[in-house]
């Protein structure tokens, strides 16, 4: 009996962290209001952690060429209705993620606000302090329908966001 309150705790939070990694879904990010200066970032998720995180892999691009980057982490720190997530690598804590609009069946895409903390510089492995804070939206395709892109605007004008740039999918393949 004790082995069951033990696991039945556990049982609750791997399926918390699978309705969020799922099984290797995609997240293209569709539009951004990310710095023109930082590599936007295609997230996909890959396993879950037995100790409370997520392994992933990143590719990120610049719009012209990509690159596959190092492992990060994504953990869990609020749960429902509108998860927060916090990435990091090594142990530099890079940002937070908010999410604003979760997806359903009927809207595949997620409006997500970051809220940058630091930067890692993958050549020296430093830790580095910024700050800073944007929207992005998520979704599970290149090319939303017109449809989509309809209710994602609706739904970015009722959370008084305005401003977010497309970002150009076509320069990189599907993350494997």
């Amino acid at each position: 009996m004790v082995v069951l309150k033990v696991l039945l705790p556990l049982i609750a939070v791997l399926g918390a962290f699978k309705q969020i990694s799922g099984a290797s879904i995609i997240w293209y990010h569709f539009m951004t209001g990310q710095p023109l200066d930082q590599d936007h970032v295609i997230l996909h998720y890959t396993e879950v952690g037995l100790e409370g995180g997520i392994r992933m892999f990143e590719k990120t691009y610049d719009g012209s060429q990509c690159s596959t980057d190092a492992n990060y982490s994504l953990k869990v720190v609020d749960g429902e209705p509108n998860y927060t997530l916090e990435k990091s690598m090594n142990n530099c804590k890079l940002y937070r993620i908010v999410v604003f609009h979760n997806e359903t069946n009927e809207e595949p895409y997620k409006i997500v606000n970051v809220i940058l903390t630091n930067t890692f510089n993958l050549k020296s492995n430093e830790c580095i302090s910024a700050s800073g804070t944007y929207h992005v939206v998520m979704t599970k395709t290149r090319t939303p329908s017109v449809e989509d892109q309809q209710k994602i605007s609706e739904d970015l004008e009722n959370l008084g966001v305005n401003g977010l740039k497309l970002t150009d999918l076509s320069v990189c393949p599907d993350p494997v």
